[in-house]
């Protein structure tokens, strides 16, 4: 005997071997989606077909429900709106994660999940200064929102966690001045490096970054605008991406000692262009490799 219902309320069928099966079909965007439901009682094979519509009425495919953690982050790290260095920072915590919770439904992440993760980060990662464990959660809480955001989910896990890890700080140590003495001393190649990075107060990156345009040697100012990570996707590769902060973007009044290591770079730069005899990839860059590279990404 049939039960028929409403419009997105299905209809309902006892079948011989005693359970009762469910149907119904709803459009999603234009697409129609046909699905049948059973269970033991109407109202079990109820409940799930109209769980199903439900997130039909939301605009979200049911289907998506079944997606597991893994397949959702696996899409979802990957933003073009982010810089090259945060897609990479997010797929390495994409995959710390999908570690240990990747095969669960998304929409089944419970509190507990995020905390045994938590704990089995903490376990692998101890001794360190917990900077993995806060990476993860945040990356986790984020990707999460973004799927209440999509419709995937009702409401976030993260709303009931109640801890947060800590990470420890840090207490940054500078060389003495005994140590950079040391390190003067050396006077080879590198030397004109550590004079402009402690004599500047940048970042490797940034350093490497610099072109002939960053560089007022008249004023002895220079001006931070790019920072150069390496790319190991491409064998011997870099790329170009902006500073770390919108304050990072700044300009460095620098010393006569460090103007005379930017004379030496540029110098030691330029005899090196002459000795190639032309194949020479002239990027503007102050700093340069003497050994082949494949490219210089932007």
């Amino acid at each position: 005997m049939s039960y028929i219902r409403g419009r997105n309320e299905g209809s309902f069928v006892r079948r011989p071997d005693g359970r009762v099966e469910g149907k119904v079909q709803v459009t999603v965007n234009g697409k129609k989606i046909r699905k049948s439901f059973y269970g033991r009682t109407e109202r079990e094979c109820r409940s799930k077909l109209n769980e199903f519509v439900k997130q039909a009425q939301r605009g979200v495919n049911p289907d998506d429900a079944k997606i597991t953690v893994a397949s959702y982050l696996n899409d979802w790290y990957d933003n073009p709106d982010l810089k090259r260095s945060s897609i990479k920072n997010r797929e390495l915590n994409v995959k710390r994660i999908t570690a240990h919770i990747g095969s669960i439904q998304l929409n089944k992440v419970t509190p507990s999940h995020i905390e045994q993760m938590d704990k089995a980060i903490l376990r692998q990662d101890k001794g360190n200064s917990g900077s993995t464990r806060r990476q993860v959660f945040v990356t986790l809480k984020k990707a999460l929102k973004d799927a209440v955001i999509k419709g995937l989910l009702d409401i976030s896990p993260f709303d009931r966690v109640t801890f947060r890890p800590k990470q420890a700080v840090k207490q940054m140590r500078v060389l003495t001045v005994s140590e950079m003495s040391s390190l003067f001393s050396l006077n080879d190649q590198h030397t004109p490096l550590w004079v402009i990075l402690l004599g500047t107060g940048m970042r490797v990156g940034e350093a490497m970054a610099l072109t002939d345009t960053s560089l007022d040697l008249e004023s002895n100012t220079v001006y931070i605008t790019a920072n150069m990570h390496d790319d190991s996707e491409s064998i011997g590769g870099y790329y170009l991406d902006n500073p770390k902060t919108a304050k990072s973007k700044r300009q460095i009044i620098f010393s006569s000692q460090v103007r005379q290591a930017f004379e030496q770079v540029i110098a030691a730069r330029d005899a090196f262009r002459e000795s190639c005899n032309g194949n020479w990839y002239d990027g503007g860059f102050l700093f340069v490799r003497t050994t082949p590279h494949h490219s210089i990404n932007t």
